[in-house]
């Protein structure tokens, strides 16, 4: 076999994909901004493969930790099916462990590690497992209203809310009000990142937004609900950095882009209203 080498630093080259490429792993590297995708010509790469040396753009890399060496890598679609095989990790998906087992485990990761639960989160168009995550969040909160409506001790509420009626009540909410608020929230927020000119799968931004409903779980404690709110956000933000691959201040942006320009609408309804009618 004939000698190559690469034609910037003059180092042998001996991969298949190096040779044809005449550029050894660490020269591409250092000069992929002038290259396009290989996947979507017409985008100018971001980066390089670390493993097979392909120039990618923002669709198409994913960054991950490596689990070996703790470090960022860079990888294409096919080969981070296998490198990262048993790097993607959830622990409410995995039907191994008992259910109640696996929601705990999760719950602790994504309120106390939220960073490394979004980063080993698997890139799945599975909806399924996030709402029934945020289906048991929820539970916790609704359980505890029921136990207060169902007990009738409060007297400025309707009949009908009381007792079993106020147990089937919450029940229903719960059963409906979930997905609703989970959808809603997954649109706005996914809303906010397509207007930033940024293509990024929605399924992803709801699975993001489903596990983040962990902090539901304390909802029904005073103050603390408060702190749950707030590290709610939070989570939110971190969970759309890592998985849709935004800046923090993109995760922020999407997060009260839609929200900010539904309120600036309504003021202006109401102003126009205002010069109208008054």
């Amino acid at each position: 076999m004939d000698q190559f080498n690469c034609k910037c630093c003059q180092k042998p080259l001996y991969t298949k994909d190096e040779i044809s490429e005449n550029l050894c792993s660490e020269c591409a590297r250092k000069i992929h901004p002038t290259f396009f995708c290989i996947y979507h010509p017409e985008n100018k790469a971001t980066g390089i493969c670390n493993q097979c040396n392909k120039p990618l753009c923002d669709d198409c890399r994913i960054d991950q930790q490596d689990p070996n060496t703790n470090k960022i890598i860079t990888l294409c679609q096919e080969c981070a099916k296998f490198f990262l095989k048993e790097y993607y990790y959830c622990a409410w998906e995995d039907k191994s462990i008992f259910f109640y087992q696996r929601f705990w485990m999760t719950w602790k990761e994504i309120v106390f590690h939220p960073t490394e639960f979004y980063n080993r989160l698997p890139r799945v168009a599975d909806k399924t497992s996030a709402l029934t995550f945020a289906y048991l969040s929820s539970a916790h909160f609704f359980f505890l209203l029921a136990l207060v409506v169902s007990s009738g001790k409060i007297p400025s509420l309707p009949y009908f809310m009381m007792g079993t009626l106020g147990l089937i009540w919450v029940t229903m909410m719960w059963l409906i009000l979930v997905p609703m608020t989970l959808y809603f929230s997954a649109v706005i927020h996914h809303l906010g990142i397509l207007l930033q000119f940024k293509r990024r799968d929605f399924h992803q931004t709801f699975r993001v937004i489903g596990y983040a409903n962990a902090m539901q779980v304390l909802e029904g404690v005073p103050i603390i609900n408060l702190i749950a709110g707030i590290w709610y956000v939070i989570i939110v933000v971190i969970g759309l950095k890592r998985v849709q691959k935004l800046s923090k201040w993109q995760a922020v942006l999407s997060i009260i882009l839609i929200p900010t320009l539904m309120i600036l609408l309504l003021l202006g309804f109401i102003f126009y209203a205002s010069t109208v009618f008054f």
